[in-house]
């Protein structure tokens, strides 16, 4: 091959580890071989070649050390309200408990009677009438109410008496009152 007219011309071939090298020199039309040598680059590296295919994958390794336990976790919500449970047994009875108080000191209990009807009023020193009744030896009791003054209470009044009347107007009528201070 020529390169030029005047000049040196170099020719290299790469051929496994081995550097061929012809040295030539071209005057004009007359070219001359100085020198042929066949010798060995020590530091001669080819191309890069195409990568190759993965090889087969290599036996698993051997069971590593159980690890540390790890930190507890944040607590999750609340689930739902489950369904409502069988009713238990009966528990036994407790202990008595104490003594209450004592009721109204001084009550006392006014009665009489009459054919019909009846009234009782309460005495000086227990003027209030809590409460009262009365009871028929035939018929029944047509009214049984508290009194103020002999009459029947209006709205705001302390009663003070009883009344009670039998729906039989001969039957024998007895009457009471419960009366405080």
């Amino acid at each position: 091959m020529t390169h030029g007219t005047t000049g040196t011309a170099w020719l290299s071939a790469l051929r496994t580890k081995r550097v061929l090298i012809i040295i030539g020199c071209v005057l004009g039309s007359l070219t001359l071989a100085f020198a042929s040598a066949d010798i060995e680059v020590a530091d001669a590296k080819g191309k890069r070649g195409k990568r190759g295919k993965p090889g087969p994958a290599g036996p698993a390794g051997p069971q590593g050390a159980k690890g540390d336990t790890g930190a507890r976790g944040a607590a999750g919500p609340a689930g739902p309200v489950g369904p409502r449970g069988l009713r238990g047994r009966r528990g036994r009875t407790g202990p008595t408990g104490p003594t209450g108080a004592t009721g109204t000191a001084g009550t006392e209990i006014a009665t009489a009677n009459g054919t019909g009807s009846a009234t009782v009023e309460c005495p000086a020193e227990a003027p209030f009438a809590l409460g009262g009744g009365g009871m028929t030896t035939t018929g029944e009791l047509r009214i049984s109410s508290p009194l103020t003054e002999g009459g029947p209470p209006t709205a705001g009044e302390p009663a003070n008496g009883w009344a009670a009347t039998s729906t039989d107007g001969g039957a024998n009528v007895d009457v009471y009152a419960i009366c405080a201070p």
